[in-house]
């Protein structure tokens, strides 16, 4: 059997019965079919298709019926003749954020595969925190840190006075640190403690005989914290032809998300050289998560730093 060239390809080889949709579904959101160049994005849209397709091949297969070409469909993908099947056209669709394909990775393989979800709030980690979950044990009882990390799992529970709380795991770069919501803390800041959701926690070190944790006394969203402390955003392109036709589409990201912070390009040029503009003078931005997603669809991943 040759290599595989497409999603499609794929899908006309399988036994649909042994192989189904759900099977898809999580290959599809692993990034296994990311080699074929498709977005994992389109082949979510294209899936049920597919699934006809790996049907009707299998039946086909079965019956020893002949295609369109008038020769029987083999296992790699060809004719029996040796005519290529067409690929039928991917939907022009954007990428999930990395978020989402984080998210999907992780529920269905216990890690992730792509990047870590903290890797692009380093600068604002190390910005906004005063320890990590590795050095929590050198700090002693009662001291109140800083600490930035995406939410692993919640679980509330009622008082006896009929209030909520919550005792949540926090997942840093380092390790898992949990921290405990008073009913206070959960009233005001339940809507942040849900899994997946980056946070800096305020609290205190409380030294347990089950180990060591914190009591919350502040949640905030590290994305705002970040686009608030930012004070310029650098865009970084290439001085090619793509790039000049991409600025209509940049130019409507850049005005979706209306701010305090100024802009400027480095536009990269032949040789090595590399030319900043000046500031932007009309032009402001917030540069929250969202900017950065948007801006790296429009002109590809790293071209966003945040100083």
């Amino acid at each position: 059997s040759s290599d595989l060239r497409s999603f499609s390809d794929f899908c006309r080889r399988i036994d649909p019965h042994k192989v189904n949709k759900r099977v898809l579904e999580g290959l599809i959101k692993a990034g296994a079919f990311d080699s074929t160049g498709a977005r994992r994005a389109q082949l979510m849209a294209v899936l049920d298709h597919a699934m006809e397709e790996a049907t009707a091949a299998q039946r086909e297969r079965a019956h020893g019926q002949t295609n369109i070409f008038g020769a029987t469909e083999g296992e790699d993908g060809e004719g029996a003749a040796g005519g290529i099947l067409i690929d039928p056209p991917l939907p022009d669709i954007p990428e999930w954020d990395q978020g989402q394909m984080l998210k999907y990775e992780r529920e269905l393989t216990g890690f992730y595969i792509t990047a870590h979800p903290l890797a692009r709030f380093a600068s604002a980690i190390q910005k906004f925190s005063t320890t990590t979950s590795a050095h929590l044990s050198e700090i002693g009882d009662g001291k109140e840190v800083k600490l930035c990390g995406i939410v692993a799992t919640v679980k509330t529970m009622t008082t006896k006075k009929g209030d909520r709380m919550a005792y949540v795991q926090l997942e840093d770069q380092h390790g898992l640190v949990e921290f405990i919501a008073f009913p206070d803390l959960y009233r005001t800041a339940g809507a942040l403690l849900t899994p997946d959701s980056v946070i800096q926690l305020t609290g205190t070190v409380d030294r347990a005989e089950k180990g060591t944790r914190l009591k919350g006394t502040r949640v905030e969203p590290l994305a705002e914290l970040q686009a608030h402390s930012v004070s310029k955003v650098n865009l970084r392109v290439g001085d090619t032809p793509e790039t000049h036709a991409r600025m209509g589409r940049l130019h409507e990201v850049l005005r979706r998300h209306p701010g305090p912070t100024g802009i400027y390009f480095t536009f990269c040029l032949t040789a090595g050289l590399e030319a900043d503009t000046a500031p932007l003078p009309a032009l402001t931005v917030l540069p929250s998560e969202l900017f950065v997603a948007e801006v790296e669809e429009v002109l590809g991943k790293g071209a966003v730093a945040l100083l």
